[in-house]
This record gives C-alpha cells, sequence and structure tokens, in this order.
C-alpha cells in the first residue's frame, strides 16, 4: 500500500477554520490519474489541486484541481493554497525570502503566478486569471428571484446579469438580501446548464467592512459545490463587470478588497488587481494569503 503526503489548507485567511478549504496533494505526478476524482473526494473541499510536472518547455509547473464530483478548468482558492504548501517545503526555489515568478499549466492555458515570501516565511500568492468576455443573457427578474428565494426588489435592477466568462455575474442591492439568498439547487442547476456556464456569482457594494469595496456568494451545484466560502476564479469575472460598468475607476492597475464566506462562518479577503487600456480590461489578478491546517499522508489501494 502506498503512502502520499496530504495538506489541507484554508486559503484567503490566516486563520485556521476560515476562508475556503482545499486539499493539496504537492507529489502527484506518479499517481494514477483515475485516483484523482477519488483522492478529491476523501479531502472532501470543494476543490484539492494536483501538482504535477508541467507537460510544455513554456510552463515551469502545472497543476489540476478536482472538486468532488468533477474536473474544473481553473480553481483560484486551491491555487493559492497549493502555492502556499510550496512554499513551506521549501520547493521550487522558494526558500528565500522574495518575489518568486512561475507559469502555471493548467486547462484554462498558461497563467503567471508569483510567490511573495516574506523574512517570517509567510507567502502571498498572485495568480493572473483570465479576462473573460461579457455576454447579456436573457433572464428575467422574476425568475432571477424565483432561483434565489429572495424578492425581486432585493435586485439591483440597475444593473444587469451578465454571463462573465464560465459564470453568471448577478447583482443583489443590499448585503442583508445577499445573506438571505436561499437558492433553489434544481433551479441553479436547469439554469447554469441552459447558459453553459459552471457557477453563479451574487455579489453586492455594501460591505461588512469599510475598507472593502464588494461582498459576494458563489453557487456552483452543477459541479459538486452548493455554495463555495471564497472562490478565487470567481473574483476575476466580476472584476470585468464592475470596471465595464462604471463601477471601478483610477488609474491602471485599480486595486480593491472583496469579501466572501462571512454567512458561512468562514471569511476570507481577496486583493484584486485590475489592468486596463483605452476602456478595456487587459488583465486581472488576484492575491491572497493562506494557513495550512493539517498535513499527513493518504494511503492508496
Amino acid at each position: 500500500m502506498r503512502e502520499i503526503p496530504v495538506h489541507r489548507v484554508d486559503a484567503f485567511t490566516r486563520f485556521p477554520f476560515e476562508g475556503n478549504p482545499a486539499g493539496v496533494v504537492p507529489d502527484a505526478t506518479e499517481i494514477p490519474e483515475n485516483l484523482y476524482p477519488v483522492i478529491a473526494r476523501e479531502m472532501a473541499a470543494s476543490e484539492t489541486a494536483f501538482v504535477l510536472r508541467p507537460t510544455v518547455d513554456a510552463a515551469d509547473i502545472r497543476i489540476r484541481w478536482f472538486t468532488p464530483t468533477t474536473e474544473v478548468p481553473l480553481c483560484g482558492h486551491a491555487t493559492v493554497s497549493a502555492f502556499h504548501v510550496l512554499s513551506e517545503l521549501g520547493r521550487m526555489g522558494i526558500r528565500e525570502p522574495g518575489e518568486h515568478s512561475f507559469r502555471m499549466e493548467c486547462r484554462s492555458g498558461i497563467l503567471p503566478v508569483t510567490v511573495l515570501r516574506d523574512a517570517t516565511g509567510h507567502a502571498s500568492v498572485t495568480l493572473s486569471l483570465p479576462v473573460p468576455q461579457l455576454q447579456r443573457v436573457r433572464l428575467a427578474a422574476s425568475a432571477i428571484a424565483e432561483i434565489l428565494g429572495i424578492a425581486i426588489n432585493e435586485l439591483d435592477l440597475t444593473l444587469p446579469p451578465e454571463k462573465a466568462g464560465h459564470y453568471v455575474v448577478i447583482p443583489i442591492r443590499t448585503r442583508a438580501a445577499l445573506d438571505a439568498v436561499r437558492p433553489v439547487e434544481e433551479g441553479l442547476v436547469r439554469c447554469g446548464r441552459q447558459l453553459d456556464v459552471h457557477g453563479f456569482v451574487l455579489f453586492t457594494r455594501e460591505t461588512r467592512e469599510p475598507e472593502s469595496d464588494v461582498h459576494l456568494r458563489f453557487f456552483a451545484p452543477d459541479a459538486g459545490v452548493f455554495e463555495d466560502p471564497v472562490t478565487g476564479s470567481a473574483h476575476g469575472p466580476l472584476g470585468a463587470y464592475l470596471f465595464a460598468h462604471g463601477l471601478l475607476n483610477g488609474d491602471t492597475p485599480i486595486a480593491y478588497r472583496s469579501e466572501q464566506g462571512d454567512v458561512l462562518g468562514r471569511p476570507g479577503r481577496v486583493a484584486v488587481s485590475v489592468r486596463h487600456e483605452r476602456g478595456e480590461v487587459t488583465g486581472i489578478s488576484i492575491t491572497g494569503v493562506a494557513v495550512t491546517v493539517f498535513s499527513g499522508t493518504l494511503r492508496l489501494p
């Protein structure tokens, strides 16, 4: 029976039992591929990151992410968790304080990742995300409200729901209304398949903390994650949406702070940077920290 090292990490927080938990398998290259989903189910996190050798010369590292039910093309919090673990282990040359840059191969392409390690050994991870295309969707306000379990007047009707990459962005008027959302799972699944999206980003500009700019919740029941505590990959599409609708202003890059997870008792905070040129978004990145909750070994059959 073979044993492999595994780690459980809480991302977008420095405090255990907050933020978004992820599984990390730092030595996955020799593990049979058919065991990836089995391991992800056993880890029982919303996503587990499998760190692999790259298959192309243009990349330094490869990562695949699995929910308990399926593989996903991109996961922000499990990426932050994976590089946090690599930093703690001193892998990939991340041993000394300073900035360490990598090219990560994944199903979403080759994405830049930067790890900033300080003198105490703590690391923050910055992940560049694909810039999504925005597309209006034909969703009646009454249908959206019914699926979300809230009244129509709790939607922010001054802004449209839009498809942003693999997600749909839906604006909510107040934080109280966002906290009150109780989606109908079957409705979300049916709507997601109809629009060919993986998840739903719900946000409000009313925040819990004055230094934050937006508060959001994220649902992806068709991917086996009914509600995700802090979803790194959702903050890229949301940043593009906010810029497109004039809710982000300033010289490039525009930096802002986002909140998520509070309603689940797992608060997390994400730093987002949006680069733009001549009125168009040219790049989006997210930055977060993490904390290892436990490390151990998993026995494989």
